[in-house]
């Protein structure tokens, strides 16, 4: 079986949404989600026992981000995602020259325990090491589009 690259982000967040539902899986037997697209399928949970995960889409929102930064405390990891721009604003370095700036502009935050951090590390592991697989080493350096 091919992926395309939705596809496999869609299986890494599949993934680590799976692994990190814990108490919640329980309450999805009680009640269910209201969803505007029902997936319909079955997901084997502990036991014999199956759960129909149900999609609700409709608060999401989008966003574009080419950088992170990451932030620990005891308990929580906290990633910071935002992109990368040149500062519009420059402050002026020594000799009151320009000086070349980028600005790091946070959009969103997510903040996570580290179990599940852990499982999110392993997923996007997984998922790049398909997508490497599929169409060749990923270049960790910027450099001309193929």
């Amino acid at each position: 079986m091919k992926f395309g690259s939705k596809e496999l982000i869609g299986v890494a967040i599949f993934q680590f949404m799976r692994h990190n539902a814990g108490p919640f899986y329980a309450k999805l037997q009680q009640r269910k989600v209201m969803s505007e697209e029902n997936l319909g399928q079955p997901l084997p949970a502990q036991g014999d026992q199956q759960v129909q995960v149900l999609l609700d889409e409709r608060e999401l929102k989008s966003m574009y981000s080419n950088a992170y930064r990451i932030h620990t405390a005891a308990e929580e990891v906290i990633i910071d995602f935002g992109f990368n721009m040149p500062n519009p604003n420059p402050q002026p370095g020594p000799g009151g020259q320009p000086q070349q700036q980028l600005l790091f502009k946070v959009t969103d935050r997510v903040i996570i325990t580290y179990s599940n951090a852990k499982r999110l590390a392993i997923s996007l592991t997984q998922l790049v090491k398909r997508f490497e697989q599929q169409f060749g080493d990923i270049p960790l350096q910027p450099g001309p589009r193929r």
